[in-house]
């Protein structure tokens, strides 16, 4: 059966932290869905956190475990074990943005989108507490993606995303680190014509644990789909 949503979840030590977010889910969501929780080894605090917890013989929830480590390379094992037509990738720590998850899986099914972009970034939407050399790089970021890429999300920097099977199947990611294969999939998906949309969200800086976003490690991998946005529209007029 393909014919539901299913959530990747990239963790590493989560500890107590998932059980909110899990518990979101479960309270907000009423079609089928799949938690996928993506590790990199045995002894990560998350899967002892969900087998002492209420949901351990749930069905809705499984543990795969990631080929190499890394967040990214965890995210793409996910994507890559999945058989659903619907796939969304979304933060371990993000318990605000369950209620949204279910008008993202009604855009994709009734109106056929290809991507559905949670937007901190327009009416609606909001970015609290991050650090502000992060909020500065990220904000400028996504204004020129939009305004010069003609990306047609507010948003395209963000890994909290939905992805139809037609995206996964027809894309293919080069990235290796980081959160970067999100932006991959966005530009390339938008250049071959695939129906995108957006819907606002809320994001806050996680109460707990240390987040994995590296902005500094990070910022070339990203740099490089920035480039690849902004030449290949480029392109268009040349």
């Amino acid at each position: 059966m393909s014919n539901y949503l299913e959530i990747i979840m990239p963790v590493f030590n989560e500890d107590q932290a998932i059980l909110k977010s899990v518990e979101t889910i479960f309270d907000n969501l009423d079609f089928n869905f799949i938690i996928s929780i993506c590790y990199d080894f045995d002894e990560d605090t998350t899967l002892q956190a969900i087998n002492n917890s209420n949901f351990k013989d749930s069905d809705k929830i499984r543990f795969v475990k990631n080929r190499k480590s890394g967040p990214h390379s965890a995210v793409m094992t996910g994507i890559l074990n999945s058989k659903a037509d619907h796939i969304l990738v979304m933060p371990a720590d993000d318990e605000n943005n369950a209620i949204i998850i279910k008008d993202m899986y009604k855009l994709a099914i009734k109106e056929s989108y290809d991507i559905i972009c949670p937007s901190r970034f327009m009416v609606g939407g909001s970015m609290v507490g991050a650090p502000l050399i992060k909020k500065l790089l990220v904000i400028t970021a996504n204004y020129t993606l939009r305004k010069f890429a003609r990306l047609p999300v507010d948003d395209a920097t963000n890994g909290f995303r939905l992805f139809s099977r037609n995206v996964i199947k027809s894309i293919d990611i080069t990235s290796k680190h980081g959160f970067s294969y999100s932006i991959e999939y966005l530009v390339k998906s938008h250049r071959k014509g695939f129906k995108i949309t957006q819907i606002p969200s809320n994001w806050r800086e996680r109460k707990s644990g240390k987040s994995r976003f590296k902005v500094y490690g990070w910022f070339f991998y990203y740099l490089r789909w920035y480039i690849y946005a902004l030449v290949t529209q480029l392109k268009k007029f040349v």
